[in-house]
């Protein structure tokens, strides 16, 4: 009877032991997370201009990696870090053929950018049949428009362009002038991006010629 005693006895110092231990280690977690927070407050948000300018610049590089025909399925870049994220679909041998080649386009695309000194990153992304789906979409959505924004750049009254999946184009214009004038441009404008889509870089578009042109202009 003694031993079964001393045996529980033993039982519940050993609880309180580890007991005791547990607090400490909770308390000093806490203290550390304390002096963590304060040692290393919360980046400042980056302003509306430059948070626009950083993401016109990741459009850049997906719509530049796109057309030049590598499977990209995301680019990426959080603040604070100082990174560049390109996310690449396809085989493990896929992958390392074009590895190194996305990495250079990307370095060469952001010279002279706002993210000129971010670290260039570039992993893997396996996919299934609907992410594959997916990410064939989204190429086709950029091919199209970037080919039509290069195609068009040398017209100033021309800004976003849309695509409806294989239905339209929407291509909206700020024309100003007289009727006659803006009639004029809206379809030479019109007549340009229908030679475009017959252009060599939207031969692998699907039913490239099931689309619609529309311009919308505005003269505000």
């Amino acid at each position: 009877m003694k031993k079964i005693i001393g045996l529980f006895s033993g039982i519940l110092i050993t609880f309180s032991l580890v007991g005791f231990s547990s607090n400490n280690f909770f308390d000093k977690s806490i203290v550390n997370n304390v002096n963590t927070t304060t040692e290393n407050p919360k980046p400042k948000p980056l302003s509306e201009e430059t948070s626009k300018e950083i993401n016109k610049t990741l459009e850049d590089i997906k719509t530049e990696l796109l057309l030049s025909g590598y499977n990209i399925a995301t680019v990426s870049s959080s603040h604070p870090s100082n990174e560049i994220v390109i996310k690449v679909v396809g085989t493990q041998g896929y992958f390392d053929s074009v590895k190194g080649n996305v990495k250079n386009s990307v370095k060469k695309i952001i010279e002279q950018t706002i993210l000129e000194e971010h670290l260039v990153i570039v992993t893997r992304q396996s996919h299934s049949t609907e992410e594959e789906k997916f990410r064939q979409f989204h190429k086709e959505m950029f091919t199209i428009t970037g080919t039509l924004s290069k195609g068009l750049q040398d017209y100033d009254e021309v800004g976003n362009i849309k695509a409806d999946y294989q239905k339209s184009i929407t291509i909206e214009t700020k024309i100003k002038g007289t009727d006659e004038d803006v009639q004029s441009k809206m379809k030479e404008i019109k007549k340009k991006a229908k030679e475009l889509l017959n252009s060599p870089e939207l031969k692998s578009v699907s039913n490239i010629q099931s689309y619609e042109i529309y311009i919308n202009n505005t003269n505000d």
